[in-house]
């Protein structure tokens, strides 16, 4: 299972309405193509996603904790105890492969997220 890291990136999940969460979680969990279970993932095998769904903004942390083991190599996640990567990395990650430029730099954040 995986285990959420606080991330400023991710926070606005939280705000999110239950329907706006919906497309994100079935592309989480399934496969587009076919609509066959996803074999990485772990969210629909959580406790709170059994007890909630459809009623994603519950579960919101687990959603991005999700993400972030996406976005991370799954034998680092083993040595970070099913920690994933920040939000941010995985984006640079995504957008060093493929050629976007972005500022490396980070600009300064409001310290919380306003819903």
């Amino acid at each position: 299972m995986a285990i959420y890291r606080e991330d400023t990136d991710l926070r606005f999940l939280g705000c999110c309405d239950n329907e706006d969460l919906d497309l994100l979680v079935s592309l989480i969990t399934h496969d587009p193509r076919d609509k066959t279970l996803r074999w990485t993932e772990t969210l629909s095998s959580s406790d709170n996603y059994k007890r909630f769904h459809p009623a994603h903004r519950n579960y919101w942390q687990e959603i991005a904790a999700e993400i972030q083991t996406f976005g991370a190599s799954s034998i680092a996640s083993m040595f970070r105890c099913g920690k994933g990567v920040l939000y941010r990395e995985v984006l640079c990650d995504v957008c060093d492969h493929t050629g976007v430029k972005y500022k490396k730099r980070r600009q300064p954040k409001p310290s919380s997220f306003p819903c």
